[in-house]
């Protein structure tokens, strides 16, 4: 049986202070722990004093914040459909090392990254000794099928793990088995639209026992997408985001249901 330290939840496409304070009243409201929050939209779309309230709010609260690296395929003027996510030539690379540094500088405490090519030289700068410590992510654009490229990515130095919607259980317990205990699998229990859809909340229970150590996202199914988050979605982000949490109990209560524990709910 899994312990509760085992089991964490993360709550993606956090993109904004105001929209990360509304998280932590209705979660606190229904007896919801925050482990993680993850932004999509990266921190430059944050101004300077919206990224130091979303931090502060965060640390003050013992959550964790990951930001995707802001350059990407998708945010460039001509988008090749055929390039997923990836950093796209020299010029986004370098905009690329140069957020990483600015985010270890910031507290930020992990990056999500989409390019392979990126996290081999993100880690190599870590183990020189850059970085102080941030943490790397692989993004779902990116997301392992099988336990040899999840080992692969370990070995790049991603400490926690996007995985695909598709993945079985024992798809996933094969990636657990090449994994050491420091890197978490982190698997959407509902999938959003944009990322193919589909629920697993029956599994929440067996994808723990056999996946564990989790982060469990949440991901809400016909809703849009949130970033570049900004005013215009203000309404139906703030829906959003307290639907979250509500999706969030209905995973406790299943996991209580199971005998599984989370760890931080109860304070």
């Amino acid at each position: 049986m899994s312990d509760s330290r085992d089991v964490s939840f993360e709550f993606p496409s956090i993109e904004h202070p105001v929209l990360l304070q509304l998280l932590i009243e209705e979660a606190q409201r229904r007896d919801v722990p925050i482990h993680r929050v993850s932004m999509g939209g990266g921190t430059r779309m944050l101004t300077n004093s919206e990224r130091d309230d979303m931090l502060s709010q965060a640390h003050e609260h013992g959550i964790d914040v990951y930001s995707f690296i802001s350059s990407r395929n998708s945010f460039e003027t001509l988008v090749d459909q055929a390039a997923a996510e990836q950093l796209r030539g020299e010029v986004a690379f370098r905009d690329a090392i140069e957020e990483l540094h600015l985010c270890s500088g910031w507290g930020v405490n992990g990056v999500l990254l989409a390019d392979l090519g990126l996290l081999d030289a993100a880690n190599k700068l870590r183990v020189s000794g850059d970085l102080h410590g941030l943490a790397f992510k692989t993004s779902v654009a990116i997301a392992p099928t099988n336990a040899s490229a999840a080992a692969l990515y370990e070995r790049l130095g991603a400490s926690s793990i996007n995985v695909s919607g598709s993945s079985t259980i024992d798809d996933l317990a094969a990636m657990r088995s090449r994994l050491s205990s420091s890197t978490t699998l982190d698997i959407y229990i509902e999938i959003s639209s944009d990322l193919a859809g589909g629920l697993r909340y029956r599994d929440a229970a067996a994808l723990v026992e056999a996946a564990a150590p989790v982060h469990i996202k949440f991901g809400i199914l016909n809703a849009p997408a949130l970033y570049p988050y900004g005013a215009h979605l203000e309404s139906i982000a703030h829906q959003v985001t307290r639907e979250k949490a509500r999706r969030a109990e209905l995973v406790c209560e299943a996991l209580t249901r199971a005998g599984v524990s989370v760890d931080g709910r109860g304070r």
